[in-house]
């Protein structure tokens, strides 16, 4: 939270109705990861039968940037990039609602493929991190961190336009009434 600039958000009750509307919107969502049926391929070829990180299968239907992906795992992860094995870096996905037909529609994450996989949330809940937004958007803005999705917090919002939408989207979820909370 010391890491974060945005005053507005650090008001008790803004921070606290970001916070829960996270926690709700991961409690109910899925968790899933779009791809190209090539990369799929490479994955279930390797034979070794876990998900590869781009470093490893040198594809993405996003930005395929090595270096850009280390920064961003620099700031959001805090470590040395140089130390990390291509193995270990992290590999990204999306919060889906349950209509899927809806994550499909609103061609939000066509370029990243046409296949959906959806990942049992117990399986890898202790182990998933997530930004609000596209986690490539702050990897110059050294105040944000990707946050546990067992602890939501105001840290994984970037600090850009978009967190005064933020709150008041929040607001509205938790405090209007629109969602029970």
């Amino acid at each position: 939270m010391e890491k974060n600039r945005n005053t507005k958000i650090k008001k008790p009750e803004n921070k606290e109705a970001v916070e829960k509307a996270l926690k709700t919107l991961i409690d109910e969502g899925d968790f899933c990861m779009r791809l190209e049926e090539n990369t799929l391929k490479i994955i279930a070829d390797s034979g070794d039968k876990r998900f590869k990180t781009q470093m490893e299968t040198g594809t993405s239907g996003g930005a395929y940037n090595p270096e850009y992906r280390k920064k961003a795992t620099c700031t959001l992860f805090g470590v040395d990039s140089s130390q990390v094995p291509d193995t270990a870096f992290e590999k990204y996905g999306f919060l889906a609602g349950k209509d899927k037909s809806i994550t499909f529609a609103d061609g939000e994450a066509d370029g990243y493929g046409n296949i959906l996989v959806q990942f049992k949330k117990e399986s890898i809940f202790d182990r998933t991190t997530y930004t609000v937004g596209d986690s490539l958007n702050g990897v110059d803005d050294s105040s944000l961190f990707a946050g546990k999705v067992s602890e939501p917090s105001v840290c994984a919002v970037p600090q850009d336009n978009f967190i005064d939408k933020t709150i008041e989207a929040c607001i509205l979820l938790v405090y209007d009434g629109l969602r029970a909370v």
